[in-house]
C-alpha cells in the first residue's frame, strides 16, 4: 500500500476512534509511514485539549508571530488525514509526506518536554520492554525488504549463552523480542592478545583496548531484555570457522539492517564514554525552548519558564560529552571536531538509518534519560535541534553544549534521520561495502530524502573498490 495515501484513503472512518477492534483491523493494513501518522494523531487527539477561547489565541498568536506550533501542526494531519475535503483538492503525496514528518517531529518534542516540565512519574521499566508507539518516535521511517530478515542467533542475558532464534522458538512458541545493540570496536582490536573462549560462545572472541569482554556478560545481564543481538556474540568471529559458520556467518550480516529494523529496541553503546554530563542538560534546556516557542501544552507559567530556561542555559554551558576536547579550555564546537567513535563509524550509522530510534548509553549502560527517567533516542535529539532552531529563542547566545550539538548532527547528517526515505536508506546501506576506514576527521555522513548529505565543507570518507568481506564483525569501521 502506498504510502502517499491518505487515512481516509485506505478506508478511515470514525468508528476506527471508537471500536478497538475495527482500529486494530485498520493498523493492520497500513504501512509504516501511514501507521505512524495514524499514532501520532491518536496521541494528540486523546490528550486533554484546551477550550475554544484558549485555542482560538493560542492560533492567533501563532499567527501574527509566524510560529508554528504541535497544535497548528496537528490540527493540519488531522485535516489531511482523516477530514473530508468537500470541495478541496486531496493533499499532494510530497505535502503529505511533509506534514507527517513535520507532526511526528512536533510531537515527539511535545511528549518529552510536557513531561519534563511537569516532573511526570518515572515511567514503568516496562518502557523498554513494550513497542514504541508512534513506531520510531520522531523519524517517520520508510518499508524496506531484504533477503533475511531475522537473526540467525540472538544472546540469551539469563542463561548466558548464545542461542539459534529457531531453538528459542521451539522453546517458547513464538518468535522472541529482542534489543539490537550498537557498538564500534574493530578499530581498537588487540591482535596482540589471544582470542577469548568464552563459556556459552561457541567461537572465540577477539580482544580490544576500549573494553573487557570478558565482563560483557555480567553487562547484559543487568539489562531489562531477555534477548539480545550484539555482534561478538551473535556473528560467529575468526579466521578458523567451519563451512557451515561461515554461512551462518555471512546470514548474520546480509541481516544486520533488519535485525535492527525488526527489534523491540535499539541502543548504541557508548563504550568509551564513562558518564553523561552536559548532554542531559542541553536536552532539559532545549526542552524548555520548546515549550516557550512551539509548544501549546496548557498550564506553562510563562513567568516560571523563562527563569527556568535560564538556569538550564547554565547548566548547559560546557563541553558535549560527544566530542573530545582539550580539557584546559573550552573551545567552541569550530575548533574541535573529533567525535565519539559510534559517530564515526559507517556500521553504526548504518543501524541509526534502520532504528533512528536507537536509545543511547554511556560505558556503564546509563541510558540518555532526562527529567524523572525518560528515555531520549538519538532521532528526538534531531527534532529538539530542528525546531527549537527556528524559534524566537534561538536570537540568544546559545549554550555551549547545544553549540557543540548542532555541530556534531549536522556535520554527521544525523539532522536527516528526521526525513530518510525508503530510496535513500538503501543506497546508503549499499554503499556501506566500498567505504573505507574512517579517520577522527574523516568521516561517514547519512543522505536525506533530497540527496543531500552534509551541509558543511567538511572531508568525508572515499569509497574504495573492494566489496564487503564476511570474516569478521559488523563494526567495519
Amino acid at each position: 500500500m502506498a504510502d502517499s495515501t491518505s487515512l481516509r484513503g485506505v478506508g478511515f472512518s470514525s468508528a476506527v476512534l471508537k471500536d478497538h477492534g475495527k482500529r486494530k483491523q485498520f493498523i493492520s493494513k497500513l504501512s509504516y509511514s501511514q501507521r505512524s501518522s495514524f499514532e501520532v494523531l491518536l496521541e494528540w487527539l486523546d490528550s486533554p485539549q484546551p477550550g475554544r477561547d484558549v485555542d482560538r489565541e493560542t492560533t492567533k498568536r501563532a499567527k501574527s508571530l509566524n510560529i508554528t506550533t504541535y497544535r497548528s501542526i496537528m490540527a493540519r494531519l488531522r485535516d489531511s488525514e482523516i477530514r473530508r475535503r468537500f470541495g478541496r483538492k486531496p493533499c499532494k503525496p510530497s505535502e503529505l509526506a511533509s506534514l507527517r514528518r513535520m507532526a511526528m517531529c512536533y510531537a515527539a518534542c511535545e511528549r518529552i518536554s510536557s513531561s519534563y516540565w511537569r516532573l511526570a512519574p518515572p515511567p514503568s521499566k516496562d518502557i523498554f520492554l513494550t513497542p514504541n508507539t508512534p513506531l520510531h518516535g520522531a523519524s517517520l521511517v520508510a518499508d524496506i525488504t531484504f533477503d533475511h530478515e531475522t537473526p540467525y542467533y540472538l544472546w540469551d542475558c539469563q542463561r548466558r549463552e548464545t542461542r539459534t532464534v529457531q531453538e528459542i522458538v521451539d522453546a517458547e512458541g513464538s518468535f522472541p523480542d529482542y534489543v539490537a545493540i550498537s557498538h564500534s570496536w574493530v578499530r581498537w582490536q588487540d591482535t596482540s592478545a589471544p582470542r577469548l573462549e568464552l563459556p556459552g560462545v561457541p567461537w572465540e572472541i577477539p580482544r580490544n583496548k576500549k573494553f573487557d569482554v570478558e565482563k560483557l556478560p555480567d553487562m547484559l545481564a543487568a539489562l531489562p531484555w531477555r534477548y539480545a543481538w550484539i555482534d561478538l556474540f551473535t556473528i560467529p568471529q575468526g579466521y578458523m570457522l567451519t563451512t557451515e559458520m561461515r554461512r551462518r556467518q555471512d546470514w548474520e550480516i546480509k541481516s544486520a539492517p533488519l535485525i535492527f529494523r525488526k527489534a523491540l529496541k535499539a541502543v548504541a553503546w557508548l563504550d568509551d564514554l564513562p558518564s553523561w554530563s552536559s548532554l542531559p542538560r542541553a536536552l532539559e534546556y532545549l526542552s524548555l525552548q520548546y515549550l516557550s516557542s512551539a509548544s501549546s501544552t496548557s498550564g506553562v507559567d510563562k513567568n516560571l519558564l523563562l527563569p527556568s530556561i535560564r538556569t538550564a542555559a547554565a547548566d548547559a554551558d560546557k563541553p558535549l560529552e560527544l566530542l573530545r576536547h582539550d580539557p584546559n579550555r573550552q573551545a567552541p564546537a569550530d575548533d574541535i571536531w573529533e567525535p565519539n567513535a559510534w559517530f564515526t563509524s559507517m556500521w553504526s550509522l548504518q543501524e541509526a538509518i534502520m532504528r533512528p530510534d536507537v536509545l543511547l548509553c554511556n560505558g556503564t549502560w546509563e541510558f540518555l534519560e532526562i527529567g524523572n527517567g525518560v528515555p531520549i533516542a538519538l532521532n528526538d535529539i534531531a527534532a529538539f535541534l530542528r525546531v527549537c532552531s527556528g524559534s524566537a529563542a534561538t536570537t540568544q547566545p546559545q549554550p555551549l553544549c547545544v553549540r557543540e550539538l548542532y555541530q556534531l548532527f549536522e556535520r554527521a547528517g544525523l539532522m536527516n534521520l528526521l526525513e530518510l526515505t525508503r530510496e535513500t536508506s538503501v543506497m546508503y546501506v549499499e554503499k556501506l561495502a566500498g567505504f573505507s576506514p574512517v579517520s577522527d576527521r574523516a568521516y561517514p555522513q547519512i543522505v536525506s530524502s533530497g540527496g543531500t548529505g552534509n551541509p558543511h565543507d567538511k572531508p568525508s570518507t572515499t569509497v574504495s573498490a573492494h566489496g564487503r568481506e564476511t570474516r569478521i564483525i559488523s563494526d567495519s569501521a
